[in-house]
This record gives C-alpha cells, sequence and structure tokens, in this order.
C-alpha cells in the first residue's frame, strides 16, 4: 500500500514538473493509475478531473491576456468572415 502511494505521488509530482514546462503530464500519471491497480475508465475519468485544475489556474494565470484579446473582434478584424459567422451562429439558433 504504501509502494503504491509512494509511486502515485512520484508521478504526480513529475506529472506537475512536466505540465508546467511543456505539457503532457498525462503520459506519466495515466498510466501510473492502472499499474497501482486502478481501473482503465475510472484511472481516465481521475486524470481527465486532475488535469481540469491546471488548466483552470492556466485560465485564471493568463485572464488579463485573454481579455485583452477578446477586445479584437474578428468582425472588425475580418468583416467578411465576421458577418458570415454571425449569420450562421444565428441561422443555427
Amino acid at each position: 500500500m504504501t509502494t503504491k502511494l509512494l509511486l502515485l505521488l512520484l508521478a504526480g509530482v513529475c506529472s506537475g514538473a512536466l505540465n508546467s514546462i511543456a505539457g503532457g503530464g498525462s503520459f506519466i500519471t495515466f498510466p501510473a493509475l492502472p499499474f497501482v491497480g486502478v481501473a482503465p475508465i475510472s484511472a481516465n475519468a481521475t486524470n481527465t478531473f486532475a488535469s481540469c485544475a491546471g488548466y483552470l489556474n492556466g485560465f485564471y494565470a493568463l485572464r488579463k491576456d485573454l481579455y485583452a484579446c477578446h477586445a479584437y473582434s474578428t468582425e472588425t478584424d475580418h468583416p467578411i468572415h465576421g458577418k458570415v459567422g454571425s449569420r450562421s451562429d444565428a441561422m443555427r439558433r
């Protein structure tokens, strides 16, 4: 039991370090979960849920940059594309 927990802790720390540098930490955590006996579907769900925290933190850290990008409307940058996109969206609803 203790060995499995230490393995998962090591996998989590390595995954977090890899995600903070380049992403792809799931390549470490996902195989570690079935290795210690977690069912594959549960491992997939656990891995996906654990990744959500990183995505939310990334959004929070970059929120000012994202809001600055939102100030540029596609309709002002590309008049034809913006109008076609907005029309097709209105027709779909």
